[in-house]
């Protein structure tokens, strides 16, 4: 058995007591922390204010207190068919990036070797053409209710469709201003205590980024409710790179509202 010294000093003397361990009162279990849900992460976003910095930090120490909460923090793993796509997706834009590298080379290179530089831009072309069936076949195979519903926007192809189901599984299942968030088109606020910077958007997930505003450049010429918008924007002042991001994020809104329709048409749970 264990026993607890206990030393109570008097005046001359210092008397010490032994107590066994069952005498003492048991330690207070540990508050249960319930867990943060992503929303909350996903209001951070990449703001920079002193109540942002609070939130984060309260969240840390949550999570930190809360191990067995890690099973229902912020993001579900992708299906099998979401990372089959992901990879598709990720191998074509690097066949795109090193056929344009290829593309620009051609213009440096001395006569002799131009011909070379021509046969591996055809081969990154035959490769890409490849890709493209293949994504094209996977998304229809396994997405093919949520990319008939991307497709009805003018602007908005089989690839950015792709890219849209692979990289960003949380369309139509997030608020439109978080989803703005989660792809970098919403300005966050950039202070600390008196000091007050410009709100701008940055970070966000690239690729989605990317596939967007090349889909927004198309619906701005071809979808008439997106180049309305942006005519109002251009006639009220706005530079085109603000007009732009902002035709952006209202179809990346319009997406994400006719995706929650579709899944609640189709009994299918966004929680």
């Amino acid at each position: 058995m264990a026993f607890n010294k206990i030393a109570r000093k008097s005046s001359k003397f210092r008397v010490i007591f032994t107590v066994p361990d069952f005498c003492w009162a048991p330690s207070p279990a540990p508050p249960t922390v319930p867990p943060i849900p992503f929303s909350l992460f996903a209001d951070l976003g990449g703001a920079k204010t002193d109540a942002k910095d609070a939130k984060m930090l309260a969240f840390f120490a949550q999570m930190t207190a809360q191990k067995e909460g890690w099973q229902t923090m912020l993001c579900h793993p992708p299906t099998e068919a979401e990372e089959v796509l992901g990879a598709l997706v990720n191998r074509r834009n690097q066949l795109v990036d090193m056929r344009t590298a290829e593309k620009n080379r051609l213009h440096q290179v001395h006569e002799t070797q131009a011909e070379s530089v021509k046969q591996l831009i055809a081969h990154f072309d035959r490769l890409i053409d490849e890709l493209d069936k293949q994504i094209d076949e996977h998304t229809h195979t396994h997405f093919d209710g949520k990319a008939k519903v991307a497709e009805q926007i003018k602007g908005i192809g089989s690839i950015t469709t792709a890219t849209l189901m692979a990289m960003l599984p949380e369309l139509g299942r997030l608020s439109h201003k978080r989803l703005a968030s989660l792809v970098g088109i919403a300005p966050h606020p950039r202070e600390s205590r008196e000091t007050k910077f410009k709100s701008r958007c940055f970070g966000g997930r690239y690729a989605v980024r990317k596939a967007l505003y090349m889909a927004t450049v198309v619906a701005m010429r071809f979808e008439p409710f997106i180049r309305d918008f942006y005519q109002r924007l251009l006639s009220k002042g706005k530079p085109y790179k603000v007009a732009v991001t902002a035709c952006m994020r209202k179809l990346l809104t319009i997406l994400n509202a006719r995706m929650r329709d579709y899944f609640a048409e189709n009994g299918i749970r966004t929680a």
